[in-house]
Parts: structure tokens; sequence; C-alpha cells
């Protein structure tokens, strides 16, 4: 206290006094309130000011779309547009006669004109004569085919008991083709003899075809209830008597069955080519 009073004088010493006597009455009343050890509202603190506002944040993603409004009404019709002003008038064909030029030394032709240039229509030249299409014997090695019909039935072409008929050659060859190579291939048979290098395919009756200097027959079918396998013969229509083909044809004949019956209902059909020599 001496020193108290030393340093502070009477006065400071009631002061210190004063404040340590307010400093417990304060701590007891805040232990021993009402309300459970709570400061009352009297020894509550003022709320200071407020402070300055922060920086606006980012900003953040975007909402989802939200649902399309209804259609607007229809507008009004717009009013017709003025008419345009009228075009220049187009440029007609026109066509001039040309001799030589963009057609060449000697040969003529038409030059047209448009809007759109100048085109030229030439005339063809002249080809050289050709010969006449007609000739009088089939040249050589080129082949000529046709078709066939043999019949047992009377009035088909009957002679001595035998099925009779022609083949003609629709241009005549320069010679006859003697019996040796004269060939008659039954449905079915052996065509070795007459297979052409210069021919495509297999020989048969769809394809006939012969080698040079042969006549070949393609038998493509025959009566279905008589088998005719009797042997078919060559023989000359002009020229020198014999077997073979003439120049302008030969005559297939085949032997009929006996039977009279059987005779009647025979009958065979196919193709035929000849080559030249």
């Amino acid at each position: 206290m001496h020193y108290l009073r030393t340093r502070f004088g009477i006065p400071g010493v009631i002061s210190v006094i004063a404040l340590v006597f307010a400093m417990f009455g304060g701590a007891y009343a805040a232990s021993n309130s009402s309300n459970s050890g709570k400061a009352t509202a009297s020894a509550k603190a003022k709320q200071g000011p407020r402070g300055k506002t922060g920086k606006t944040g980012k900003t953040g993603p975007a909402g989802p779309a939200g649902p399309a409004g209804p259609a607007g009404a229809k507008g009004d019709a717009g009013s017709n547009g003025s008419n345009g002003a009228p075009g220049a008038d187009g440029k007609s064909v026109t066509g001039k006669a040309i001799s030589g030029g963009a057609c060449g030394t000697g040969v003529s032709g038409v030059e047209y004109t448009s809007a759109t240039g100048t085109n030229t229509v030439c005339n063809g030249k002249n080809g050289t004569n050709g010969t006449t299409g007609f000739t009088a014997t089939l040249p050589s090695e080129q082949t000529e085919t046709g078709a066939y019909f043999l019949a047992g039935d009377s009035g088909k072409g009957l002679l001595f008991g035998s099925a009779v008929t022609t083949i003609s050659f629709p241009i005549p060859l320069e010679a006859a083709i003697g019996e040796a190579n004269t060939h008659f291939i039954a449905k079915g048979g052996d065509v070795t003899a007459c297979k052409n290098e210069e021919h495509a395919g297999e020989p048969s009756a769809e394809n006939p075809e012969a080698p040079p200097g042969a006549l070949c027959v393609f038998e493509a079918g025959q009566s279905p209830f008589v088998p005719w396998t009797d042997p078919v013969e060559f023989v000359r229509v002009n020229g020198a008597a014999g077997t073979g083909a003439g120049t302008i044809g030969t005559m297939l004949t085949r032997p009929l069955p006996a039977d009279p019956d059987e005779a009647a209902e025979a009958f065979s059909y196919g193709a035929w080519a000849v080559t030249a020599p």
C-alpha cells in the first residue's frame, strides 16, 4: 500500500481498489446469474460496424434451357413485287455453207453461229467404190449353214423305201465334196471330224461348223417312239453321179424301219454346215 500510495497517490490507490472490486463483482454476477451461467444482455458486447462488401464472385454455369414458347401467329402475306424489265431479245442460230477451213481440204460443211458460239458440221468424205455383195461361189474357208428334216410319213419324201430330203447351198461351192468329207453326226455322236479351228465352240446342231472342204450334218433329235439308227447317205444332186455333195447341195437318204407303222412315225431333224476349201 505504501508503494501504491507513493507511486499513484491516494486517488490512484482508490481507483485501483475500485477496479479490483468491479472485476470481482462482474465475475460473480456472470457465474451466479439465473441464465445458467450465460452473460446477461447488459453484459454482452455491442455488435461492431459492418465491414466492406467483398468482390463479386465468378458467374456460375448456365442453367438448363426452358421449354419453347408457343408459336407466334402467322403473319399476313406480303404484297406482290413489281414486274421486272423485259429481257433482251435472244440471238437466232444462223448457218452458212463452208468448204475447206475447219472441215479440211476438199470437204464441205455448214458453220452454225448462236449465242453460245460457233460450231462446224462437216460432210463425210466419199468412200471408195466397193464391190457388189453378190458372189458367184462361197469364198475360201467361209462357212454357210442351214437346217434339214427327214421323215418316213407319206408325203414327206420317200424313195425306194428310204426317207429323202435335200440340202441346198445358198451360195454354190467352187468344187464338189467327195463322200469322205461328208459327215452325218447322230445325236450325241463323235464330232471330231467336224471341228473347225477358226470356229469357236464345240460343233453341234446348235453350233454347226465344218472344216474347210467338208459338209457336216448334225442330228438334233428324232422320234421318241421309233429309234432310227439306219445310216444316212449323201447323194449328189448335180455334176457327176455318186455319193457326196455337189456344188449346189446334196440329197440325204435314210432307210426306213421295215415295220410300216414304225416307218410312218420315223423322223429326224437338225442342222448342217459346209465350208469352202
